[in-house]
């Protein structure tokens, strides 16, 4: 056969060599794919937690500044609502409110005030032709009609054109309804925080996106500026697209619109309903992993043809006792009688050593350049950081000062390399506590800062102190604990949050001095505010309240009678209660008012509640309510009175079945007695007469004066219309007895119609008809003395009567 034949012809020393290479060459290929396998999976995770870190850190940034927006708006909105009347300011309020609290001019590009029509009101700053305006179809507006505070996906303005985000908070009037809008505008082509975003770079080639997270997937921000408001690609295009839109905490690889591969991080936002997504071109990002894979290559394919040749050569070394052997066999076959030569010996344990030993070395060669590419990358990643990261070794010295270090801190990496962290930037006052901190660091790995956010502040190289934001990470080293640090300036946050305690400080000044109880209740029925009035009023601090229900501070008896009030409260409806209260040991009337505290998605999240003491003006209302139902002259009721008083009396009489009479009065010849002794003798006659017809019946029946000299009575509960008789005749009886005016006693006579209900059905006009029809009856017959009428009298008649 002729490849037998081939082989024969092969000689030990080349199948060595060939076998050896060829071993040679499945080791190395093992050996670089594993290793290659490792590199690549630990730079991937590391790009991936790396990215993932930036998007968090980014991410908890803009919530935190949509947040402080968020409530700015709010409180803003609540202040004007308040200072207004009828809950929207004017041109001229806006402005100075704009004025005094400069802080929103800040926060937002654009501030204006949006009517319930929907029509601007007042603008900062203003803009010619805009004012009356119209922005009732604006989805914000809508919102904020309802209640809620709002943040509104991209916009384009109507004369501007320009993109933007808009936050509306509700105005509202004294009783809480909703009477406008207090809106702020973020331009995204502005000098904005989101427009920052938008020219923020991850590396090179990466950047950040804002997108909505809802059907539509707008597009919030994005570095090409004419996508903003634009919907998201399809998932061809953005893979796992839903997944973002739905809130989901991920990083995949996918490809760009242009079909470039790239690296995805999404993480939702909380305070919006947006997502932030990364995007770190997949070419750039394993760049580095690229360039060293085809060196291992190169590398592995040299080596291979070297090993080979190596072989070659070893094989030959092998072989040459062999070789000599055979030449010492020759000469012996030739001459027996020759001396024989020394062979040399080749030792195989020792061949193997040694080709381990290379092997090894060269292995390990390969890993310490792959290392040092790998921390090559992962500075290189740090260097574009958008926070400062700070390394420090065991002994407070620094390793790593990326490129946002410089800038807040404004010391190059160059000088920093290798000194002491302590001089650089920490305050000399704090030094000796923060390099005995660090002793102890570098022994355990723990101290107060590490894995939690800190604030504190650092030295510029100026010599500025720097208000800072802090984490740090410790890394155990050969010789200790090491020290990794991300730095966030925190300057501005600070100024806001200094100018957001501020105006709370001005609101809680304005409600303790307010002549009312304000306070605030959760959904747990617990008081979380009260103003200072509570001491004024109480004499209990504010904190006594805190913490407590409504049920334990009231009672649960008082409680269960105000229960329905709060229930419609809960409901979104405002309630006014009006209860009694002990107050330093006065019984006081309050009047409170229950307004619903709204959330941003439109529940009820708590009660605001202002109670006023309206003991006075509730006992000024009784008493002009008496005056209003009395006859000043005699104390008993008037007219009006007296009408309430019968038809009730008529509806008992109606239930009970029982009898009822009435009576109706008048002084015999009153004008004789006014024309001849004055009126102040007359005035006395009737206070007279009404005290003795008082003494003539029972304390549930009622005696009233009409007018002039006319008296009614009203007499309830008889067992039969005799009884009426009765009464008249103790009447008659009573006014003739002489009258002592002074010194002068004057006779007088009183004529009494009565008329009695025994059916039921008499009404109460009818009533008092047949009451004058027996009055003037009793008056032809010569006064002094009473007539009697029973029965239904005509429709005319009772009208008459009446009227």
């Amino acid at each position: 056969m002729p490849h037998r034949f081939l082989l024969s012809r092969v000689g030990l020393k080349a199948r060595l060599a060939f076998a050896v290479a060829a071993a040679m060459l499945l080791l190395l290929a093992a050996v670089v794919a594993v290793g290659l396998h490792v590199l690549e999976r630990d730079m991937r995770k590391s790009i991936t937690d790396y990215q993932t870190t930036v998007v968090r850190h980014t991410r908890e940034e803009l919530d935190e500044k949509i947040g402080q927006r968020k409530d700015a708006m709010g409180l803003a909105a609540a202040v004007l609502s308040r200072r207004s009347e009828g809950g929207v300011p004017t041109a001229e309020q806006f402005r100075r409110h704009m004025s005094e609290r400069p802080v929103l001019g800040k926060l937002f590009d654009e501030v204006f005030v949006i009517d319930a029509q929907g029509a601007l009101i007042a603008d900062a700053p203003q803009r010619p032709g805009r004012i009356g305006r119209s922005f009732a179809d604006r989805d914000y507006f809508v919102q904020a009609m309802a209640g809620r505070t709002s943040v509104s996906p991209p916009l384009f303005g109507r004369a501007t054109k320009e993109p933007g985000v808009v936050v509306a908070a509700p105005l509202r009037d004294a009783e809480g309804a909703v009477v406008g809008a207090l809106v702020g505008v973020l331009y995204l082509n502005g000098e904005s925080f989101l427009a920052k975003l938008g020219n923020t770079r991850i590396g090179k080639g990466g950047y950040f996106l804002l997108m909505t997270r809802d059907d539509k997937r707008q597009v919030v921000m994005h570095p090409q500026r004419d996508r903003i408001g634009s919907a998201m690609d399809n998932a061809a295009h953005l893979p796992h697209a839903r997944a973002a839109t739905q809130g989901y905490d991920t990083t995949l690889e996918g490809t760009t619109r242009d079909g470039t591969p790239a690296l995805f991080t999404f993480q939702p936002l909380q305070s919006v309903p947006w997502s932030l997504a990364a995007v770190y071109p997949s070419q750039e990002a394993y760049a580095a992993l690229e360039d060293r894979e085809a060196d291992i290559f190169w590398a592995a394919a040299l080596l291979a043809v070297g090993a080979g040749l190596a072989a070659w050569l070893i094989s030959a070394r092998l072989l040459r006792p062999l070789v000599e052997l055979k030449a010492e066999m020759q000469i012996r076959r030739h001459d027996p009688d020759a001396a024989a030569r020394q062979l040399s010996v080749s030792t195989p344990e020792l061949a193997e050593v040694v080709a381990a030993y290379d092997e090894l070395m060269l292995h390990k060669r390969k890993s310490d350049a792959a290392l040092r590419e790998s921390e090559d990358r992962i500075r290189g990643i740090l260097t574009h950081a958008p926070h400062a990261f700070i390394s420090i070794d065991q002994h407070n010295r620094v390793v790593e000062w990326n490129r946002q270090a410089e800038h807040l801190f404004g010391w190059e990496r160059e000088e920093v390399i290798g000194r002491n962290l302590s001089a650089l930037i920490v305050p000399e006052d704090q030094r000796a506590a923060h390099d005995e901190g660090m002793r102890r660091f570098a022994q355990a790995g723990t101290g107060p800062v590490i894995n939690r956010r800190r604030e504190l502040e650092a030295l510029h190289r100026s010599g500025r102190l720097l208000s800072l934001e802090m984490s740090v990470a410790a890394v155990r080293g050969p010789g200790g604990y090491c020290a990794n640090a991300f730095i966030q300036d925190i300057a501005e946050r600070k100024q806001q949050d200094s100018t957001l305690r501020e105006s709370q400080k001005r609101l809680r000044l304005i409600t303790d001095n307010l002549p009312a109880l304000v306070c605030h209740i959760d959904r747990l029925e617990r008081f979380t505010f009260a103003n200072a009035h509570v001491a004024r009023m109480f004499g209990v601090e504010p904190a006594f309240l805190l913490g407590k229900t409504v049920s334990e501070v009231r009672g649960r008896r008082a409680y269960e009678a105000m229960q329905p009030h709060f229930d419609a409260a809960w409901k979104g409806k405002s309630a006014t209660i009006e209860h009694e209260v002990t107050a330093r040991g006065e019984h006081r009337c309050l009047e409170t008012n229950l307004i619903p505290d709204h959330a941003s998605d439109g529940s009820v999240q708590g009660l605001y509640a202002m109670s006023f003491d309206v003991t006075e003006r509730k006992a000024a209302t009784a008493r002009l309510e008496q005056l209003a139902r009395s006859d000043t002259l005699t104390g008993l009721p008037n007219r009006h009175q007296f009408n309430e008083r019968l038809a009730e009396a008529v509806a008992r009489g109606r239930r009970s079945g029982k009898p009822l009479a009435l009576m109706y009065l008048d002084v015999d010849h009153f004008k004789s007695i006014n024309d001849n002794l004055g009126h102040g003798i007359g005035d006395e006659v009737l206070q007279e007469f009404g005290r003795r017809l008082s003494a003539c019946v029972r304390a549930t029946d009622t005696v009233a004066r009409l007018g002039g000299d006319e008296f009614t009575v009203i007499l309830e509960g008889l067992n039969s219309a005799q009884e009426a008789d009765q009464v008249a005749e103790k009447i008659l009886q009573a006014v003739r007895r002489p009258f002592m005016l002074g010194p002068r006693s004057l006779a007088v006579t009183t004529s009494i119609g009565m008329a009695a209900c025994c059916d039921g059905q008499t009404s109460p006009e009818q009533l008092l008809a047949q009451a004058d029809q027996a009055l003037y009856q009793t008056k032809a017959q010569g006064r002094d003395g009473y007539s009697r009428r029973q029965g239904a009298a005509s429709g005319a008649t009772a009208a008459a009567a009446a009227a």
